[in-house]
């Protein structure tokens, strides 16, 4: 999940954790959000349970090293928990997306499949 706030530095670890809580708690138990049918009417919750839970998480994954994090889960189908969820390069998140989807390696080698 990308935070939605372009105005939010992700080097900033404290305000960029509180915003994606807030943005991950709406999305997952808010049913007037946009985003609700695809996280929380699909029964994905949000476990954790102060912003500061996602700051262990920043400071684990280097967020401050990436150029546009993305908040990513293991499981899919899973909840957004800190065993289940990680911090990535979005650019490297496509990768992976179009390498599934498409059967595409984007990096110039030979896809395997």
């Amino acid at each position: 999940m990308k935070l939605t706030n372009r105005k939010c530095d992700s080097k900033d670890k404290k305000k960029y954790s509180i915003l994606l809580y807030r943005q991950l708690r709406r999305y997952c138990h808010t049913p007037v959000s946009l985003l609700f049918p695809i996280y929380g009417g699909m029964g994905v919750r949000c476990e954790f349970r102060k912003a500061t839970d996602l700051e262990e998480l920043y400071t684990r994954d280097h967020v401050d090293q990436m150029i546009e994090p993305f908040l990513a889960r293991k499981d899919d189908a899973g909840n957004f928990s800190r065993e289940n969820c990680y911090f990535i390069d979005s650019k490297i998140t496509v990768q992976k997306f179009v390498n599934n989807v498409y059967g595409w390696d984007t990096s110039g080698k030979e896809a395997l499949c």
